[in-house]
């Protein structure tokens, strides 16, 4: 009898037998529009009681700065570029740092988080540095002179004011600016349903921000 508000932060597959299974609130709360789209047409859930929210950000914690000790710590230099990438790295969430790690070359490319593809990919790819999990990211954001993310992440950089290339498991939006951060954020900067561009999209974009 007590009334259960739900928040919904992504879609997944539907069958029959989700449907009967799932338990929704009263009250749903979205963090993109087209999550509130998700939950109308695969849940039959009324318009009037889905809310359309946004990703809470800590701009105290997450405010511009620099990160000299950082550099230090890990052995980058002082004026080395370097691209920061925040995820989960298992398997529904790391083909945006393979991209990633396949695409930008000739500058440190410094990857925060864990997961079950953590040792392949540190394997496969030497040339960047992966830390692993971190409690510390403002400080990697900080650090970073351009970030390439999605979602909370990208918020989160974009509250470092760092440049975003907008890229992940979902698709690929490429730099985000006034003129791109509309569609953004109707997906929650996830990249949802925006197509993966082309090869070479990535370091373009990568390389431009770099040079500004």
């Amino acid at each position: 009898g007590i009334p259960l508000v739900t928040t919904v932060h992504g879609s997944y597959k539907v069958s029959a037998s989700l449907r009967l299974l799932t338990r929704w609130g009263a009250k749903q709360l979205a963090v993109s529009e087209d999550i509130r789209d998700y939950l109308a047409e695969n849940y039959h859930i009324a318009g009037r009681d889905i809310f359309v929210t946004v990703n809470g950000i800590d701009a105290d914690a997450f405010s511009p700065g620099d990160a000299p000790d950082l550099r230090r710590e890990l052995g980058i230099g002082e004026t080395e570029p370097v691209v920061v990438t925040v995820s989960r790295l298992d398997d529904d969430a790391s083909d945006g740092v393979r991209r990633l790690l396949q695409e930008v070359t000739g500058v440190k490319v410094v990857v925060v988080g864990g997961g079950t593809n953590l040792e392949e990919l540190r394997e496969k790819y030497p040339a960047a540095l992966f830390v692993g999990p971190r409690r510390d990211v403002v400080r990697f954001c900080r650090m970073a002179d351009v970030f390439v993310g999605v979602s909370r992440s990208a918020l989160e950089a974009m509250a470092c004011e760092k440049p975003v290339v907008l890229a992940g498991n979902g698709g690929y939006m490429g730099i985000l600016g006034p003129d791109t951060y509309p569609a953004a954020k109707a997906t929650n900067l996830t990249c949802r349903e925006a197509g993966f561009g082309r090869p070479g999209d990535l370091a373009r974009d990568v390389d431009k921000l770099l040079s500004d």
